[in-house]
């Protein structure tokens, strides 16, 4: 007969070997999760020269992040936030970038045809269907760049993200950043750009400005919203970049 003393020693045991084998192989596949989700965080991270492009690319350059008030403490977590929301979408920008430039190239390919008066029925067809294809990818990738700069923007404050997306939307009417915090008409930035080109002219050519884009610019400068990037500017450019620089070192593969 089985002493129970033993056969509870034994059962106790057996318990602690189950344990054991079960916490050893919850230990073995957590490693292995841990192993494949740092090698797909390693496929998808950006190259530091990849990652930089693509900051400029999405408007969070160092200038632009001085502009808008940005702390360089926030850089890093910026640029953090931009890599893991690549990482979660699981595409690459190349991918993307390819598609619509393969999609680009076959359309401007058949519109020449088209143009010209030599493309076949079957063409036409194909030219129209480039057409369609070329807008879907133009917003697919829009849309995921807003992903990206959603994802760096979690750590900026929403005065912060306004500025930015101000600048981005300025940014066609080529003009120094500091006039670009600034809303205005179509007009008057067609105004301020011919100023700011007669007054490049001037200089170079030892001339004085004319008293009509002389009072205009001077107004632009000394709106506070100006005034305030310019001093941005000034004070803290030097370190944002070199912060910009340090994080893209260390976020990037």
């Amino acid at each position: 007969m089985l002493n129970p003393l033993k056969w509870h020693r034994s059962l106790k045991i057996s318990i602690a070997a189950v344990i054991l084998i079960v916490g050893v192989l919850i230990g073995m596949q957590l490693v292995q999760t841990l192993g494949n989700q740092a090698k797909i965080r390693a496929q998808h991270t950006p190259t530091a020269s990849e990652l930089e492009i693509l900051m400029y690319r999405l408007g969070f350059d160092p200038e632009s992040l001085t502009a808008a008030g940005v702390e360089s403490e926030q850089i890093e977590p910026l640029v953090g936030g931009v890599v893991d929301a690549i990482i979660a979408d699981g595409r690459s920008v190349d991918a993307l970038d390819n598609l619509r430039s393969n999609i680009n190239r076959e359309f401007q390919q058949l519109g020449r045809k088209v143009r010209t008066g030599k493309a076949s029925v079957k063409e036409i067809k194909l030219y129209q269907e480039r057409l369609s294809d070329k807008i879907r990818t133009n917003n697919l990738q829009e849309v995921y760049l807003d992903t990206l700069r959603t994802g760096g923007q979690v750590v900026l404050k929403p005065g912060q993200i306004e500025k930015l997306a101000l600048l981005r939307e300025n940014a066609q009417w080529n003009v120094p950043i500091e006039f670009r915090v600034v809303k205005r008409t179509e007009e008057d930035w067609i105004k301020l750009r011919d100023a700011l080109t007669r007054e490049r002219a001037a200089l170079r050519n030892g001339e004085v400005l004319d008293a009509g884009s002389a009072l205009l610019l001077a107004e632009a400068r000394h709106q506070p919203e100006t005034e305030q990037v310019q001093r941005f500017i000034d004070e803290q450019l030097d370190t944002h970049e070199a912060a910009f620089q340090a994080a893209i070192e260390r976020v990037g593969r």
